[in-house]
């Protein structure tokens, strides 16, 4: 079979004359594949709309203004862990139901998922609404304009009720990625970007202020994911409705088990990584926290396109793993780690080679990064692509104890590093900060665990 064919294969259902174990395998590559392609279409669109609105952002908002919307995107980014990890503990428990063929069981995690995730929604909305007229926000984001100060809490505010509304709606993505149904997924969330991006449009056609500019990127989407939902529970898995007659006390603390070495994975994620504009804005000012986000923007193309792989291998891995099929597992993930390093390593050389002048004729000379901040970016990307590839199968293995406690690690020392870094280097020491401590306390030490883990394995995988 040549490789066209072999490509060809990938999006055509298995054939009839194929034993079970092989039946499987070409399905688990088949939906991954679909789920990869429909992933980089919508990321594609969403790069190309985030490219084209940027330059009328920053020239609309200004420095001060732009440089705010980038922390308050990237901070709030750090309260996606506000879900305590349930979202993700129904989907390896969704994956596991799967590769047991158990709609019991899917039925009930989805639905003690979905109305703990209101419950902690609601409480979170009331915290926030006491707290919104105590906190000074112009100082919080380091701003003085008086446009920008008056619009920092109203603009926070907005998007805190997005996210607040798409904390339940997190388990219909959680259900199409459970069933490795990622490529119906995406065809929503390009729905959602497409909506967005002509909300955007016309946001800045009236040149409305920030808070209107930020109901415009965020809330539309989550309208979209309503009907989502909808058509999800009506009509493609009318049994996974969420129904307090459901719930069941086994299931919600399984999930809640699972969910919470998730908490502690994204609260060091969050707190690891998405700090470094915070950091920036404290530490400099806020001019070079957009100059950190401009040059962000052209190193996100590739870890963007390779999110969509790695989310539907969580999945695969877990369902092969709930029926024994160590060998497809390891050899799946040798696979995507060599990907991972190739794609990654290749396309940030590039983007370091091009990215002054690139940016200088896009957007003009005050917010062109240095060199350093490009390479320090570049080899971060690559480093946190591998590391993507690697977390997937980790989380669908259910590899969490250990990787928990290599992400808490990382955590502290990637904060005062980033620091330190920034004190020495200037803007790129945040990223420095990253670099470092991914390498010596997550990608080092979990490679030499999987050696250890692989070797122990008997037909029948177990959470370690």
């Amino acid at each position: 079979m040549t490789r066209l064919d072999q490509l060809r294969a990938l999006f055509t259902a298995p054939a009839a004359d194929l034993d079970d174990e092989r039946r499987r395998s070409h399905e688990r590559y088949r939906r991954a594949a679909l789920s990869s392609m429909a992933g980089l279409a919508a990321r594609a669109l969403q790069l190309a709309a985030s490219l084209i609105t940027l330059r009328m952002t920053l020239h609309y908002l200004g420095e001060e203004r732009y440089g705010m919307w980038v922390v308050i995107s990237t901070t709030m980014t750090m309260f996606t862990f506000a879900d305590l990890g349930i979202g993700n503990g129904l989907l390896n428990a969704l994956a596991t139901a799967h590769g047991r063929e158990d709609r019991a069981s899917a039925s009930a995690s989805v639905s003690s998922a979905f109305f703990a995730l209101t419950g902690l929604a609601t409480v979170l909305g009331v915290a926030f609404a006491i707290a919104y007229p105590l906190v000074p926000w112009a100082r919080v984001f380091n701003v003085r304009s008086a446009v920008a100060s008056a619009e920092a809490g109203p603009a926070l505010a907005v998007f805190v009720a997005s996210f607040l509304v798409s904390m339940p709606l997190g388990v219909v993505q959680r259900i199409r990625l459970g069933h490795q149904e990622g490529f119906i997924d995406n065809a929503w969330t390009t729905a959602g970007n497409l909506a967005a991006f002509a909300a955007v449009l016309l946001a800045v056609a009236l040149r409305v202020s920030l808070p209107w500019l930020v109901v415009a990127m965020m809330s539309v989407p989550v309208m979209v994911q309503l009907v989502n939902a909808a058509v999800l529970f009506h009509r493609a898995y009318p049994w996974l409705r969420p129904r307090w007659s459901e719930v069941r006390v086994a299931s919600a603390r399984a999930v809640m088990s699972t969910g919470g070495y998730f908490f502690l994975l994204q609260v060091a994620g969050a707190v690891a990584y998405q700090s470094d504009a915070l950091i920036l804005a404290q530490m400099i000012d806020a001019e070079a926290t957009a100059r950190y986000g401009v040059a962000m923007k052209l190193f996100q193309i590739m870890p963007m396109l390779m999110t969509f792989l790695h989310a539907a291998l969580w999945p695969a891995y877990g369902e092969a793993m709930a029926r024994g099929d160590v060998d497809w597992v390891r050899r799946t993930l040798r696979r995507s780690l060599w990907l991972a390093a190739i794609a990654s390593g290749g396309t940030s050389m590039v983007v370091i080679a091009i990215g002054q002048p690139v940016i200088r004729w896009w957007l003009g000379p005050a917010v062109v990064p240095t060199l350093l901040m490009l390479v320090a970016m570049g080899t971060w990307t690559t480093i946190s692509v591998v590391s993507n590839a690697l977390g997937a199968f980790l989380n669908g293995a259910g590899i969490l104890r250990a990787q928990a406690m290599a992400a808490l690690l990382m955590m502290v020392a990637n904060v005062g590093l980033s620091i330190l870094f920034t004190r020495w280097v200037g803007a790129s020491g945040v990223v420095w900060g990253s670099v470092v401590s991914q390498t010596v306390f997550v990608l080092v030490p979990m490679g030499i665990y999987l050696r250890w883990w692989f070797a122990r394995q008997s037909p029948v995988a177990g959470a370690a």
